[in-house]
């Protein structure tokens, strides 16, 4: 009997972390609030990974000349320390209004990765991630979208749920005819 009850622990102990990791990705897209940004997609089909979108976004590159932020310029960051974007709403989409150290206090913000510099001794610009930079589709849309280009007449639109902790999910992608 103590056997069968080890066993059915360690599977109730399995189903429990996968429900925990799908749990974690849903957060954002339960409770988060809805942002819009143009993307540019570039290179969407894989042979290993199938149909997954690759998207650049305005924030992936930031400069931190223009932009305001609280960066010490001289630090030395490495690949994966955690900033906050703060967004501000122009027009229909969203763009980077600032970017910070510390959760920015009544403002609406996206948690990014540090991904690397352009610059050795002062940072200038920096290159972050979302974790938004994927997105698989439908080979359908995947093929639709790996045709398009910054010349065509089409914008690709990313709709994204931001949860209160600054932590992006993607909802979906729209296709929409430029104005």
């Amino acid at each position: 009997m103590q056997k069968k009850q080890v066993f059915f622990l360690l599977i109730a102990f399995q189903v429990l972390i996968l429900l925990g990791v799908f749990g974690k990705a849903l957060y954002p897209l339960v409770i988060g609030e809805e942002v819009k940004f143009k993307v540019l997609p570039r290179d969407p089909r894989d042979i290993f990974r199938g149909n997954y979108v690759d998207l650049t976004y305005s924030f992936n590159n930031l400069d931190l000349l223009t932009l305001p932020n609280d960066i010490d310029k001289t630090a030395k960051y490495r690949y994966g320390d955690v900033f906050y974007l703060e967004l501000a709403k122009k027009g229909d989409f969203h763009e980077p209004a600032g970017v910070w150290r510390e959760k920015p206090e009544n403002k609406q913000f996206m948690q990014v990765i540090f991904q690397d510099t352009y610059s050795y001794d002062t940072i200038q610009s920096m290159m972050v991630n979302a974790g938004i930079e994927s997105y698989f589709t439908e080979a359908k849309n995947a093929l639709k979208i790996e045709s398009l280009n910054s010349r065509d007449s089409t914008d690709v639109i990313v709709n994204v749920m931001v949860a209160p902790d600054g932590k992006a999910r993607i909802k979906d992608i729209e296709i929409r005819d430029k104005k």
